[in-house]
């Protein structure tokens, strides 16, 4: 008679996380499935003001899967607001030193191992380890940063992307890619370290105040919004590896639908499509991956307006859309 051996193994060993094989399994094993958006705008779930989270011009929002919150940019109170990814209930809070906009999460590989980035609207840019800094807002006390860059002018939005070049001397490893709106440029960061990489700056199209940016078309490419210029930029590299405006996009095929003033943007990678949010005309922009704008969302039945859309991030599990609505104090789910 033959026999089965059932072997279990801890998928969070580090030593058998040295073998590439066991990674590429523990990956492979780990993603969920992942959904595209529906399109609908069905409002599925409304994060209000309360006397716990003090909701107050929230500007950016961004889910960690691996610490299971949301991260909430409360612009209006200068702090950042924790609510449980599962249960949305009001976690705690983080009083940052300066005000900010934007910031970001980077991905770890183990449960509770995600980081955040932010930047403050003047110079700098800090980061830290989420679960430790959820802890210590918890208790009270204050949190070390990893590490901080101070070069910075104005940064807003930031993405990230996994480089290996003659850079990072062929070793794979994350960078950070910010919108620097003081010097109307793309500054590269080295996310382990902080430590400047590059300043991607333009000649004719250039850049003017650019505030959202995210990867798309497999991280080939980045979208750019320009809220001086009312308009969103492709960029893409050359042969050299260099970055160059491929595409300005201001107006859609509708009169009337053109960008005003155009902000945070999300990817849907399974649905292919790009939303900008719109903040002046109180629209979240629906973009196609080659950059034409196909449709417009302004708000569902019930007179239930946009409140100027500010920050935007996908729930790729879920196929849910994240919006922040500036100027009602609320942060909406759509499905």
């Amino acid at each position: 008679m033959d026999s089965v051996i059932l072997e279990l193994s801890d998928f969070g060993d580090q030593q058998l996380a040295l073998d590439p094989n066991f990674s590429k399994l523990r990956d492979k094993m780990r993603k969920s499935l992942k959904q595209a958006f529906s399109m609908n705008f069905d409002l599925v779930y409304t994060f209000k003001k309360s006397s716990a989270n003090k909701l107050h011009s929230p500007s950016d929002v961004k889910i960690s899967y691996n610490n299971d919150c949301i991260v909430v940019g409360n612009r209006g109170d200068c702090n950042i607001i924790f609510f449980n990814y599962t249960t949305k209930l009001y976690m705690t809070s983080f009083k940052p030193a300066k005000l900010f906009y934007c910031f970001l999460i980077e991905n770890g590989e183990y449960q509770d191992n995600d980081y955040f980035i932010i930047n403050d609207e003047y110079s700098t840019m800090s980061k830290y380890h989420l679960a430790t800094l959820i802890d210590h807002c918890k208790n009270g006390t204050n949190c070390d940063t990893l590490w901080e860059n101070n070069t910075l002018s104005s940064p807003y939005g930031m993405t990230i992307r996994r480089e290996k070049n003659k850079k990072t001397n062929d070793v794979a490893e994350n960078w950070i890619y910010v919108s620097n709106c003081g010097t109307n440029s793309i500054v590269v960061v080295k996310a382990a370290t902080g430590t400047k990489v590059m300043d991607i700056k333009f000649g004719q199209p250039t850049l003017s105040q650019p505030y959202g940016i995210e990867f798309i078309v497999g991280d080939s490419m980045l979208i750019v919004s320009e809220y001086n210029n009312r308009r969103c930029s492709i960029l893409k590299q050359d042969e050299n590896g260099d970055w160059q405006v491929d595409k300005t996009i201001q107006t859609g095929h509708i009169t009337g639908e053109d960008f005003d003033c155009p902000l945070g943007i999300a990817y849907d990678k399974i649905g292919r499509r790009i939303f900008v949010c719109d903040q002046y005309k109180s629209a979240i922009r629906i973009l196609n991956e080659q950059g034409q704008i196909i449709g417009a969302y302004k708000g569902g039945s019930g007179n239930i307006s946009m409140g100027r859309p500010f920050g935007i991030t996908f729930d790729e599990r879920k196929g849910e859309l994240y919006v922040t609505h500036f100027s009602a104090n609320e942060v909406r789910i759509y499905r």
